[in-house]
């Protein structure tokens, strides 16, 4: 019998090789790595007692080391039935419950039209790809060139240009191919009134969508007309092409998982041929729709914790929750996702061009686990000051929990909500605004104030103060008009680092130089690009408003007034709680007054940047004792 590249398809990505494998072998539990898919056993072909046997399970492949067998599900059922190739996918289509083609006229003739329908996308990637680089594709290279793409990018990615007019159905016509099967491939459309035949892309940048195999299938187009009506248009669904259920540059990503890539969803064409261009090459995006739950099937068969990375806006925020509530039912212990921040108003591709690939692997490298941006998606910019409110977020939270398919999986997400809930609201009984960021960071009680810096303080405390130093540092170089106002601050900060202390100088150096980008060559030039550089690609640098939004000076200095004011609080209290304890005797008893300053100041310090100022009650060590006795004065206090 003779099965079709789409039932074959649909055959791998129902099965599990980790499942049909693991009836045969018994994964060495010192070797394996359940939590990265990979699995180590003893090969089931041939004798041996050092296992060498392994299976990529998000590839849905397997390969021994000593005897050289190799291949994905269906390989591995013919090799150990010793069956055929239609009796191995007979099998395994009634495993996975998928009903056989019924091999008749009808299906023979479905079959050889769907490889007809394939031949003529392949001929329209090679008609797109050759009019790029003829004269009427001038416009649309000088274009890709401003967007960092040279012809030879283009040819390795397959992108070419549809011309104006009908010259795409001419050229299938002269190939000996009709306007009805052109129709059926979703390459041209038909007038609705008048019957007329029309290219269904005319004057747009063309990206070719492959499928798993890497065969063309359908394709995505760009306008070039600003006045377009649609920016980006899709071919229409075809026998051939359910957009649902394919992935942009899916063929090339798995590849590059198999290097070891970081598998990245990313928004659309151009963010995931930037992200390959900087050596993200495992990019893949939905077809401008929603990511569905069979896209988040492909996706955890080449990872187990696929990175979404969507635009910096609310929309691109709004998209990563509705990402996690469709793989929430399908959530389990080696299927997850992680979510990349990235700055307001950016895409993968704008932050690339302006911040470096740098600031973009920093980015990835920071991604926050799923039920950290569940939480983040549930309380960002919202208050939770009474009973009521912080019991409806229990409740939501709840809900969401329960679509977890996983009984474990649940209960440890029902476990770790509970801490987050704890720790936001149990010392600021509900007063405060909630926001998340960083890896590193859970539950992060912020003031109500907009205008504090948005950066969860990583857990060491050391760090802190550098944390928010780069912070200001960052918002006086985007706004160097203030520095004379605040200039005495800035005098008076004391560095957590050679870099800052190199920054601060050169700041104030070129503090009476009015036009930015002299002042910011100015400040390169005596502290050092490579510094500069590397504080305005942190994290917590990039998403403060003032930093993304230059100019707004009231913005700016709002914001300088309560991050500097913080700083120095948080410092002032750290300073008075230690020289309290140097202070500390059983006779004399503790000092109560500097015990109640340093706790007066940490709240000024707590009022101003959420939990932050708790810091300074850790800094130092501190015998148990002596701390049950400061709790007891406090107490009484």
């Amino acid at each position: 019998m003779r099965f079709s590249d789409q039932f074959l398809d649909e055959l791998r990505s129902r099965l599990s090789i980790l499942e049909i494998a693991g009836k045969h072998v018994s994964w060495d539990p010192r070797k394996s790595r359940p939590a990265a898919g990979e699995y180590w056993a003893c090969c089931p072909f041939h004798s041996e007692k050092t296992p060498s046997f392994h299976i990529k399970e998000h590839e849905g492949f397997f390969k021994c080391f000593s005897c050289e067998a190799g291949g994905g599900t269906i390989q591995f059922y013919q090799k150990i039935y010793n069956a055929s190739f239609p009796e191995a996918v007979e099998k395994l289509a009634d495993i996975a419950g998928l009903p056989l083609p019924v091999s008749t006229p009808e299906d023979r003739k479905k079959a050889d039209k769907a490889d007809k329908l394939i031949a003529m996308a392949e001929e329209a990637a090679k008609f797109f790809r050759l009019q790029l680089e003829s004269s009427s594709g001038r416009a649309a290279v000088d274009y890709l060139r401003s967007r960092r793409l040279s012809i030879e990018d283009c040819r390795r990615y397959g992108i070419g240009y549809a011309p104006p007019g009908g010259a795409l159905l001419n050229h299938l016509a002269n190939l000996g191919y009709d306007r009805e099967s052109a129709l059926e491939a979703g390459l041209v459309g038909k007038s609705a009134e008048r019957g007329d035949y029309f290219d269904w892309f005319r004057n747009r940048i063309v990206f070719p969508i492959r499928s798993q195999r890497g065969k063309a299938i359908a394709f995505g187009g760009r306008a070039m007309d600003p006045n377009a009506k649609a920016k980006y248009l899709n071919s229409p669904e075809t026998a051939i092409f359910k957009k649902g259920r394919c992935l942009y540059n899916h063929s090339a990503a798995r590849e590059a998982r198999a290097r070891g890539k970081p598998l990245i969803l990313a928004e659309g064409y151009m963010d995931v041929v930037a992200l390959c261009q900087a050596g993200f090459e495992a990019s893949v995006a939905p077809l401008g729709t929603a990511v569905t739950a069979d896209q988040l099937k492909l996706l955890w068969k080449l990872s187990p914790e696929p990175i979404v990375a969507l635009d910096g806006d609310n929309a691109g925020f709004s998209a990563a929750i509705r990402v996690i509530y469709s793989a929430l039912p399908l959530l389990g212990h080696s299927r997850s996702l992680r979510f990349c921040l990235l700055p307001e108003g950016l895409d993968p591709d704008d932050l690339i061009s302006r911040r470096g690939v740098e600031a973009m692997k920093r980015l990835i490298d920071e991604s926050l686990p799923l039920h950290r941006m569940l939480w983040l998606g549930e309380t960002r910019e919202r208050q939770f000051a009474s009973p009521e409110k912080r019991a409806a977020l229990q409740a939501k939270l709840n809900s969401a929990i329960e679509k977890i398919p996983d009984g474990n999986l649940r209960k440890q997400y029902f476990t770790e909500f509970k801490r987050m809930m704890w720790e936001a609201f149990s010392k600021s009984k509900g007063r405060r605004k909630l926001s998340g960021g960083a890896a590193g960071a859970s539950a992060m009680p912020l003031n109500e104030t907009k205008i504090s810096i948005p950066a969860l303080i990583a857990a060491n405390k050391a760090e802190h103060d550098g944390l928010r130093e780069a912070a200001i540092l960052g918002i006086f170089l985007s706004n160097p008009g203030l520095i004379q106002e605040f200039e005495s601050k800035l005098e008076e900060m004391t560095p957590s680092t050679s870099d800052h202390a190199e920054i601060i100088a050169a700041l104030l150096d070129c503090a009476d130089i009015r036009d930015l980008e002299e002042f910011k060559a100015a400040v390169a030039a005596k502290a050092g690009e490579n510094k500069i550089q590397r504080l305005l690609s942190q994290r917590n640098v990039m998403i403060v408003p003032a930093i993304a939004k230059p100019g707004d000076m009231n913005l700016a200095r709002a914001a300088l007034e309560v991050e500097i004011q913080t700083l120095f609080a948080e410092r002032s209290a750290r300073e008075t709680i230690k020289e309290a304890r140097l202070d500390f005797s059983e006779d004399a008893g503790f000092s109560i007054k500097c015990i109640k300053d340093a706790k007066e100041k940490l709240e000024d310090a707590k009022q101003g940047a959420g939990s932050g100022g708790e810091s300074a009650w850790t800094t130092a060590p501190v015998d148990e004792n002596d701390q049950k006795k400061i709790n007891a004065i406090l107490a009484r206090n």
